[in-house]
């Protein structure tokens, strides 16, 4: 059961890597009737409904990832890219966006996912607090000095 679950999980993996979107999907769903408290095949089963434009089932699949393993990263930070760039919810985008900041104590955030200063930054701007906008801003340039990404923002916020 575990193996096969495990190896469904990759397959799954691939076939989203590979935009085979629907078959990802059936491929996650399997593994979660083997496995259902498996929070990384609930956060990708999200980002392939992410991928078919199936955001409420994309929220839903990160919840319940988020559910079992509270300190699952990935899914964080993906519930609040969606629910910034999708449902332009910026205010609960900011609260999991620092959560993921509270939660990585070592900071592997900086490497792994360096856009998570970006979108604090962009989100404090959307609610209207430039100085905050700035410092996130900062630290992203802090540890990304030549990302194009964070360089324009600074643009913005000046």
């Amino acid at each position: 059961g575990i193996v096969s679950a495990d190896l469904n999980y990759n397959y799954g993996n691939a076939l989203m890597y590979l935009k085979y979107y629907e078959d990802a999907e059936k491929v996650f769903r399997k593994v979660l009737v083997t496995n259902p408290n498996k929070a990384e095949a609930w956060k990708n089963l999200g980002q392939v409904y992410h991928y078919l434009n199936l955001f409420n089932k994309e929220i839903e699949c990160y919840d319940k990832a988020i559910s079992i393993d509270p300190t699952l990263l990935q899914a964080i930070s993906s519930k609040a890219i969606t629910l910034f760039k999708v449902f332009r919810d910026y205010e609960n985008s900011l609260i999991l966006l620092k959560k993921v900041v509270d939660i990585d104590k070592d900071k592997t955030y900086y490497y792994e996912y360096p856009y998570i200063d970006f979108y604090i930054a962009e989100c404090y701007l959307e609610l209207g607090d430039i100085y905050n906008a700035k410092f996130w801003n900062s630290l992203g340039l802090k540890n990304n000095p030549t990302d194009n990404y964070f360089l324009k923002q600074r643009e913005r916020l000046n």
